[in-house]
């Protein structure tokens, strides 16, 4: 697909929130479009099989204004655009987590609610995105432990999520680097 800022093509990908940013969760080999503050920007996904660090440089980021990207699956990455040699990792989470329908969902409004309190500046932003990952993914481990399949562990997520602590986070969470 020919990228060009007039395309009917990426109508369907562009999704205006009352912020003017719009963000689209897109699984394998898809191509999302991203419009920020009326600027398109190009992310290749990373696919659901995606293994580690090696895959982060499938994103291709155009930097126009210092979006922070997070990119969630086997292990979880928080970048900064601005400082692109400064991506965090986070080995958390279970697989159960991606047999259950809307908890992507719910991350994306953790992300947002994070986000909202960070406000302008870059580095809170970077940290609010980086804590919703750490809750969403060290919850999704609490509740895999209680867990007996999908439907006990979709339950036990929302309890977990309402319900984490600092110590859980300090206990679990796993940066690499």
């Amino acid at each position: 697909m020919k990228k060009t800022d007039n395309c009917d093509e990426l109508k369907q990908f562009l999704v205006p929130d009352p912020c003017e940013e719009a963000k689209l969760k897109v699984k394998e080999r898809k191509i999302a479009y991203e419009r920020i503050f009326g600027q398109i920007k190009m992310i290749r996904s990373i696919n659901d099989r995606s293994k580690g660090k090696e895959n982060a440089d499938e994103v291709i980021i155009e930097r126009k204004n210092g979006s922070v990207v997070a990119m969630t699956g086997t292990d979880d990455f928080v970048v900064d655009p601005s400082c692109p040699s400064l991506m965090i990792q986070l080995d958390n989470g279970h697989p159960l987590m991606t047999k259950v329908t809307g908890i992507g969902c719910a991350l994306s409004a953790s992300v947002a609610a994070f986000l909202a309190l960070a406000k302008s500046d870059e580095h809170k932003r970077r940290i609010a995105c980086l804590t919703a990952l750490a809750v969403s993914s060290v919850a999704g481990e609490l509740a895999a432990d209680e867990s007996r399949g999908p439907g006990t562990f979709a339950v036990a997520y929302l309890d977990k999520l309402a319900s984490i602590s600092e110590e859980d986070l300090e206990k679990r969470l796993k940066i690499l680097n």
